[in-house]
């Protein structure tokens, strides 16, 4: 389960490095998890951003690491082609191959 979300990670952000923008860096955001008032409204909040603002990384990872384990992993989407469809809302194999990259670094780091 942890290397398809470091997976996600990677993809999403490389990992939060590109989340720090200015208006962003407080976000503690590393997957592009959005709001449920952003997706309802399909807008930005008032500073510009479509991202879910965490108080901390701890509070990102108790989070989204609960939703990810409900809604994706116990879902059946346990693999980057099936998890894509739901997390960027179609297939892509650029996200895909991001995804499998870092999955099997981390696959290949057990091993050793």
């Amino acid at each position: 389960m942890c290397d398809l979300y470091f997976g996600i990670m990677y993809a999403e952000s490389h990992f939060a490095t590109d989340r720090y923008k200015e208006i962003e860096e407080w976000y503690f955001n590393a997957t592009g998890v959005k709001s449920k008032a952003i997706l309802s409204c399909h807008c930005a909040d008032e500073n510009g951003s479509w991202l879910r603002q965490f108080n901390s990384w701890a509070e990102y990872y108790r989070i989204t690491l609960t939703m990810f384990k409900d809604y994706y992993w116990d879902s059946g989407l346990n693999t980057p082609k099936l998890a894509s469809k739901k997390w960027i809302g179609r297939e892509s194999e650029g996200w895909v191959s991001s995804v499998t990259k870092i999955m099997n670094e981390v696959n290949n780091a057990k091993k050793t």
